[in-house]
């Protein structure tokens, strides 16, 4: 009974600087929102502060995805395709199903409030605007980012399954060569030199680099800092 109820406990409990970093990133997508539509005649200078800053709301809510895709991904070297069954089912069902059941929800809201008269399409065009609701309209509005977010989702596992047999000092690599490419890019190249950075090669950029991030912050000791979390996150959506 103690074991049950110590794998109950473990399932439960909360993760603490997982919910931190979730408000932080909600706030940051709040101010980020107010700030891109309203005049909030700002010096200069405190622009070129605070946006960086408020940007990385983005790149916090990747971070928390890689946390607990990369982190939760347990291989069975007995039945090693059923691991991977078993990931893309759970992912499906708490991500998956949400995503077209909000979606649906938000078609029939947009044509009820819509000022134009909705006339009888037929139900195959209505499907096709159903359709099209999914796969074009939330890419370009609100929903933008589950798209990029199915795709890391699919690799997850397999980049699970390299992070995992890394070491320590080796993911701290990882880290150290993720960052100074960003700066590179972004910092040296964009800010400084103005120049296009046409180096290219590199996978882990921008998001892909804050999802990774949620990992190795979950899995080194040295990276177990809120503040660390906000930089590292942070350099990838800047």
């Amino acid at each position: 009974m103690d074991n049950v109820g110590n794998a109950v406990q473990e399932r439960t409990q909360r993760d603490a600087h997982a919910d931190l970093i979730r408000v932080i990133a909600m706030l940051f997508v709040i101010c980020m929102h107010t700030y891109s539509t309203t005049d909030f005649h700002l010096p200069f200078k405190a622009r070129l502060f605070i946006f960086p800053i408020i940007s990385t709301c983005n790149g916090l809510f990747y971070l928390l995805s890689g946390h607990f895709s990369l982190s939760k991904f347990k291989f069975d070297e007995k039945d090693n395709v059923g691991a991977y069954r078993t990931f893309y089912w759970k992912r499906f069902c708490s991500i998956v199903i949400p995503f077209l059941f909000y979606s649906t929800l938000l078609f029939f809201a947009e044509g009820f409030v819509s000022d134009y008269p909705k006339e009888h399409l037929g139900i195959l065009k209505e499907i096709n605007q159903f359709a099209e609701q999914i796969y074009i309209k939330n890419n370009s509005t609100h929903m933008w980012f589950m798209y990029s977010l199915f795709g890391m989702l699919l690799a997850a596992p397999f980049f699970a399954r390299m992070l995992h047999g890394m070491s320590e000092s080796e993911l701290r690599l990882l880290m150290i060569i993720a960052i100074g490419w960003e700066f590179l890019q972004i910092i040296l190249f964009g800010n400084i030199l103005h120049k296009p950075f046409n180096i290219g090669g590199w996978p882990f950029t921008s998001a892909l680099f804050c999802f990774i991030c949620g990992y190795i912050i979950h899995r080194n000791p040295s990276f177990k800092n809120i503040k660390i979390a906000l930089i590292c996150s942070g350099g990838g959506c800047l």
